[in-house]
């Protein structure tokens, strides 16, 4: 995402997570910069153990 209201995978206008997922994204990378790794959930890559912070765009707990 570049803005909240960019379009999703170039298709489809923002919904109603684009605001959310905008503002979590923009403050991990505010903190984190190049040491944040954006990864979506695949079986065939796990993420298990490989990090030792996930955040996950749907949770709850941040000020976003």
């Amino acid at each position: 995402m570049r803005h909240p209201n960019d379009k999703i995978w170039g298709l489809w206008g923002p919904d109603e997570k684009s605001p959310q997922i905008w503002g979590l994204l923009s403050r991990l990378l505010k903190e984190y910069c190049l040491r944040l790794d954006v990864v979506y959930d695949d079986p065939e890559f796990p993420i298990a153990n490989r990090y030792p912070k996930v955040y996950y765009w749907n949770q709850t707990g941040f000020d976003t």
